[in-house]
């Protein structure tokens, strides 16, 4: 009979379930079995096993299923009923939030009154609000600017769910470059509390685990290879979980960085996301960072259904998340200049050659590769019109090798012979406007995305006092000489560092600049909206004078693939303020022409066609 048997739910270890038949029969086994499998499961010894966060995907489907079959006998034990209990709690403040959560009380004199809570002045009326509508919810997004205070909303969250005993500790997942950040609010807001950085390897991991700190900081990165370790401290307490830059996720599963967060998402007592730019390349890229938030919630509810439309993204999320706008911030005029940079002669020929050879590879092969390929070609364009001499040489942050330019050919000869006679236009441009900045006592922050570009640029501008960051960089907790946190804080304040070079990859987020420079200029771009927006919000921020003016200068050179990138960016924005319904946004999309990660360079399918007309055109 098909509606009868037996299904038992039960712990695996290492955070997973196991499914076993009981004694079901062979068609009830394999509906059963194709929820499992749709939820990430596979066979191990004869039962299925599916990690925490795909048994929480399941219960949805495996309820119906259920309620169909009455004759179904279920067994759980005591681990598979917390994460049902669990999933029913959800699905109980997922309604509260869609339907009642209107009225939200001041928290204010709650704050105040926080013993744990301390700090140099109060929170702005916009955090205020944030913090308010997050504390009414079980499980939020602060989908705020960069630079509007999402580090200390969070914190000051943390303090008033320590105090209620909803949590015990905070984890914050996160690139690198925010830790600095983390430790220096928690410093000032809560400096009672043990901040830990989880780094070192497993056995230095566990010790600083052992030692159940306030507030542990981790990388994704590291999460991988630690993640069952975080996840038995996390099964032991009452751990509220951020991820912060969330967007890192937007892969969704099957993506390393996003199955480790989505894995630790039903071990936490609270979740919460922080990001300013959530939809940096598609509205797929929310799936994943909602998913983490309300798991097996079908939050977002056309996913999986309908093609997504800004408007019915904007209506599933209005209520899911807060967000300080720009406009809120109160922040002096954001000044955006293309200046157009021709390339020279030999430039111009170099850049003509590999568009040919580009479009030759492309040509050559149609196979499941040919994204990627394309990828691969956009960021060579890229390399051509901003330095030649990139071509010859290896991109770790890319993946790329050195440009397999046959010996004796027009493209070799030309890259052979151009570091005699020219150099590269924008960087020389990017030099001169570092220079003339620097006699007018102003510091400069210039962006290019590759890392010989940056190094190159800080040895030009030695006698500025150049420093850079990249991602070879290491962080340090102690501010460790020619770390990232000394080479920040020399900028910030030594008189002589008048320019400092960073790579947008590395360096886009969780980084304030803004007290002593207000001129960026990129070198290049990629079609990575997020690195973009984030990199302008080094310096345009909270804390502004009101008749500070902040520059930001892109040069851009005509006739290359610096016009589709231009596009590309001002659609993504575009689409992503239409769905956080923020027009701010879209004040920094401009046309150069009104003048006169899945795809390396975060290229998408979208941005395609152009791409292969600009190789079309002779």
């Amino acid at each position: 009979m098909v509606g009868s048997g037996s299904v038992g739910f039960s712990d695996a270890g290492n955070g997973q379930v196991a499914i076993r038949n009981l004694g079901c029969s062979q068609v009830l086994w394999g509906m059963v079995t194709h929820l499992a499998i749709q939820a990430g499961a596979t066979f191990e010894k004869g039962h299925l096993v599916v990690d925490a966060f795909g048994f929480r995907e399941m219960l949805r489907p495996l309820a119906l299923l259920l309620r169909q079959r009455p004759g179904i006998s279920v067994s759980y034990d005591d681990f598979a009923l917390e994460h049902i209990k669990a999933h029913a709690e959800e699905t109980q403040a997922l309604r509260k939030i869609r339907e009642t959560l209107d009225e939200i009380p001041s928290v204010t004199e709650r704050l105040s009154a926080n013993p744990m809570w301390q700090t140099p002045e109060p929170l702005t009326p916009e955090q205020c609000r944030n913090l308010a509508w997050l504390l009414a919810c079980k499980h939020g997004a602060d989908f705020s600017v960069p630079g509007a205070g999402k580090t200390r909303t969070a914190l000051a969250l943390h303090a008033l769910l320590r105090i209620d005993r909803t949590v015990t500790q905070l984890l914050v997942v996160g690139p690198k470059n925010c830790f600095m950040a983390w430790e220096t609010e928690a410093s000032l807001c809560l400096p009672e509390f043990t901040v830990r950085r989880l780094t070192g390897g497993r056995l230095a991991v566990g010790q600083a685990l052992r030692e159940n700190p306030d507030i542990a900081l981790v990388t994704y990165q590291m999460l991988v290879n630690v993640l069952d370790i975080v996840m038995a401290w996390m099964r032991s307490t009452r751990v509220h979980v951020v991820l912060d830059e969330s967007h890192r996720i937007k892969g969704g599963r099957g993506r390393v960085t996003a199955d480790v967060a989505l894995n630790l998402a039903p071990f936490a007592a609270r979740r919460d996301i922080l990001s300013g730019t959530p939809a940096p390349h598609s509205l797929t890229d929310l799936e994943p960072q909602v998913a983490f938030l309300w798991p097996g919630q079908d939050a977002l509810s056309y996913s999986g259904y309908n093609e997504p439309t800004p408007e019915s993204v904007r209506k599933s999320l209005r209520r899911l998340y807060v967000r300080t706008r720009k406009s809120e911030l109160d922040l002096p005029k954001l000044r955006v200049r293309y200046s157009l940079v021709e390339l020279g002669p030999l430039q111009r020929e170099i850049y003509s050659a590999l568009k040919q050879h580009a479009r030759s590879s492309l040509l050559a092969r149609h196979d499941r590769q040919y994204f990627r390929n394309l990828g691969h070609c956009v960021i060579r364009l890229i390399q051509a019109a901003s330095n030649p001499a990139l071509l010859s040489g290896r991109d770790f942050d890319f993946g790329l090798d050195p440009l397999p330019i046959p010996r004796g050919s027009y493209l070799w000869e030309l890259c052979q012979e151009y570091a005699r006679f020219e150099r590269p236009a924008k960087i020389s441009a990017a030099i001169d406007r570092a220079r003339l900045n620097a006699r007018e006592g102003k510091k400069t922050l210039i962006w290019s995305s590759f890392v010989a570009n940056v190094e190159e640029l800080s040895s030009c501008l030695a006698e500025l006092g150049a420093v850079f960051l990249h991602g070879q960089i290491p962080t340090s907790e102690t501010g460790e000489p020619d770390s990232r946190e000394a080479r920040i804080k020399q900028f910030r304040e030594d008189p002589d560092c008048m320019v400092m070079i960073a790579n947008p990859a590395a360096a886009a987020e969780s980084i304030s600049l803004h007290q002593v420079c207000h001129h960026s200029v990129y070198v290049d771009r990629t079609f990575n909206a997020a690195h973009y927006l984030q990199s302008i919000d080094r310096i345009h921020r909270l804390g502004l004078a009101a008749d500070v003016v902040t520059e930001i200068e892109v040069l851009h050179a005509p006739q290359t693939i610096d016009h589709h990138i231009n596009a590309s960016l001002e659609r993504k924005v575009q689409t992503m303020a239409s769905v956080l319904d923020d027009e701010d946004l879209l004040t920094l999309a401009y046309d150069p022409a009104d003048v006169v990660e899945d795809i390396p360079g975060g290229l998408d399918k979208t941005d395609v066609q152009g791409i292969l007309a600009h190789l079309e055109q002779q």
